[in-house]
């Protein structure tokens, strides 16, 4: 699936559709399921238990350990150090 480009520029929700959540974070962390949900050690900090839960159904994830939270794009900005455009960039050439 690729983003569609919208006046030169990449669509965040385009980006968005054409990713899954828990494929671009098992790149990061061993993600399991558990009932509906995911889990895995958080990719942010020191993790000695999983405490990163993904949804695929939201497309959302969440560490209880520290709070870190967000979407895919939201993901990618915070492990990869980018802004917006740049976390929607890495994507889209993924």
């Amino acid at each position: 699936r690729q983003p569609k480009v919208v006046i030169g520029k990449l669509s965040v929700r385009a980006v968005k559709d054409a990713h899954d959540i828990v494929d671009v974070i098992s790149r990061y962390t061993y993600l399991r399921k558990a009932g509906k949900e995911y889990i895995g050690k958080c990719p942010f900090h020191q993790d000695s238990h999983p405490s990163l839960q993904v949804s695929q159904q939201k497309q959302l994830f969440y560490c209880f350990s520290c709070q870190r939270k967000g979407d895919l794009v939201n993901f990618i900005m915070q492990v990869e150090n980018l802004d917006t455009k740049g976390a929607c960039r890495f994507l889209a050439a993924k």
